[in-house]
């Protein structure tokens, strides 16, 4: 596969920057406690943006374009969040955008945590 340009790379990184920056606005959702950027190896594994919330972390990949949005391959079982931001939008309409998309995997990750509460809440048979 072909290396990215310097002018695809710079922005992609100019995307994450105002995503995660839309990620730290005060009028986030209580449920998202706190983003930072992802590590070498998060990175390696398609996230971009790691949002800590009351069900753990979620995981964000950011995409310039439609066109990389389709063309991204999460890798399996992590669950990662993907969101494309376009030129001139706000950081308002970027929070949106992340909130849209996370809700989904927050609520199955609610489910797993339910479900495991329930279980170990039951007392073994013996």
């Amino acid at each position: 596969m072909p290396r990215p340009s310097k002018h695809t790379t710079a922005r992609g990184f100019e995307s994450e920057a105002r995503v995660l920056e839309a990620c730290q606005l005060p009028t986030r959702p209580t449920w998202m406690h706190r983003s930072r950027r992802a590590t070498h190896v998060e990175d390696h594994s398609g996230i971009d943006i790691v949002v800590e919330s009351d069900v753990g972390r979620l995981l964000v990949q950011v995409k310039s374009s439609a066109l990389g949005k389709e063309h991204f391959r999460p890798r399996a079982f992590l669950g990662i969040a993907v969101v494309v931001a376009a030129r001139g939008e706000t950081a308002e309409v970027l929070l949106a955008k992340v909130v849209r998309e996370l809700e989904p995997l927050r609520a199955e990750r609610q489910k797993v945590i339910e479900a495991v509460r329930a279980r170990s809440g039951k007392k073994k048979r013996g």
